[in-house]
């Protein structure tokens, strides 16, 4: 009698950040950085959401905190620097009151 069993790598022990997710760790993203939603713990981090690991794929994870705003500063002549805690994408009109 022969059983096919599927081996998460060639060592059949699950590793934290090979990417391939097979259960025993909440996330797997293929490293181990911190910062990017997966610790190097494999643990999902503060804010994100991490989906789409599997035995092949690693997970992406999204940063699900909006965006704050940081600071503004006006330079006369209707111009002026608006700081965001991270990246955003403005589309249209973008209008500041002073």
């Amino acid at each position: 009698m022969s059983v096919s069993v599927s081996l998460p790598n060639e060592t059949g022990v699950e590793i934290c950040g090979d990417g391939r997710n097979m259960g025993m760790y909440a996330c797997d993203d293929c490293n181990t950085k911190n910062g990017d939603g997966c610790s190097s713990s494999c643990a999902v981090e503060s804010n994100y959401e991490c989906t789409g690991g599997n035995e092949t794929n690693a997970d992406i994870c999204i940063n699900r905190k909006p965006p704050e705003f940081y600071s503004f500063k006006y330079y006369g002549n209707r111009t002026g620097v608006v700081s965001f805690t991270a990246a955003v994408r403005f589309f249209g009109t973008f209008r500041v009151r002073l």
